[in-house]
């Protein structure tokens, strides 16, 4: 299988996977951020890794965040040069140089136009954790020869993930997607971004 690439819609992951807690206060979203690259660490390999970029959004605090960081192998991008992360990561699938090995993982559909437009291949949040948590619970995957495997799927299902790599269990709230498809949710969670 080719080298993949994956960028990574940081908060849109976060909330798809459900790890930002209900209440939302000082110092919440950067525990969640970091919460979410030791996710990534344990749960992909390292050569994954270095090949992962993981994009946020930076409102408030532009002044005192660097553009680049590095954890675990991954490239963390805050986006304090931009109106929002979409935008660059908008910028990141135009200017890669494989686009076809590069797996876009977000919910936002004016991403995935933009991946298809590249012919890379978009994935929402949601799928990709529900991917990333199989390899803790599953690591011998089930291979689906069904006409229905989409092409995300058959993307990810040759990824291997040895047992003696799996890491410790992660515990996360219960019944997250609940919530997050109510809109007064978002509505509250967006004021609490704007707020931190």
């Amino acid at each position: 299988m080719s080298k993949q690439f994956f960028l990574i819609d940081g908060y849109n992951f976060l909330h798809a996977a459900g790890m930002i807690p209900r209440s939302v206060g000082p110092g919440t979203l950067q525990r969640s951020r970091r919460y979410l690259l030791r996710f990534l660490e344990r749960r992909l390999t390292l050569p994954e890794r270095t090949n992962t970029t993981v994009i946020f959004d930076v409102h408030q605090t532009k002044d005192r965040i660097a553009p680049e960081e590095s954890f675990a192998q991954m490239t963390i991008i805050n986006a304090v040069d931009y109106p929002d992360a979409d935008t660059c990561i908008e910028e990141l699938i135009a200017k890669h140089s494989a686009p076809k090995q590069l797996v876009v993982v977000s919910a936002d559909h004016r991403l995935h136009r933009a991946a298809h437009k590249r012919k890379s291949t978009p994935i929402d949040s949601e799928e990709f954790f529900e991917f990333l948590n199989s390899r803790l619970s599953c690591p011998a995957r089930n291979e689906s020869n069904s006409d229905e495997a989409d092409e995300k799927s058959q993307h990810l299902q040759g990824i291997e993930y040895p047992e003696e790599d799996l890491p410790e269990d992660v515990i996360f709230p219960p019944n997250p997607l609940t919530e997050i498809n109510d809109p007064d949710w978002w509505e509250k969670r967006i004021r609490e971004l704007e707020d931190e």
